[in-house]
């Protein structure tokens, strides 16, 4: 089974040791109306976690969510979300790939209730 690309419907993922990127994928420098698609394993080592694996990266890239777990914040507290694919518009105009947090709705109560 192959896996199509998110962006442009038609490439196929390929696999690398460092990402994930579609056949179709027109580099840094390629026109932004090209396939962009590239997801870096080491997106989420900035918050303490290590490389995306295979798996978790299949299941972002069908648009499931993915459990995150003990991830650190700037301020070193720990916390718990989902991750989803999500496409970020860039500075330069271009279009990143990256796993976008979610978080649960919290409940809320007014005192005195």
């Amino acid at each position: 089974m192959s896996l199509k690309c998110p962006c442009c419907k038609n490439g196929s993922i390929e696999i690398r040791d460092k990402n994930f990127f579609c056949e179709n994928y027109s580099g840094p420098d390629g026109d932004p109306e090209e396939c962009n698609f590239i997801l870096w394993r080491t997106d989420l080592q900035k918050f303490g976690r290590g490389p995306l694996t295979e798996d978790e990266a299949i299941r972002l890239i069908r648009g499931e969510r993915i459990p995150l777990k003990k991830l650190t914040s700037k301020s070193g507290k720990k916390f718990d979300c989902e991750g989803e694919l999500s496409e970020l518009d860039c500075s330069d105009g271009k279009k990143r790939w990256q796993v976008k947090f979610i978080f649960p709705e919290t409940q809320r109560r007014v005192l005195g209730e």
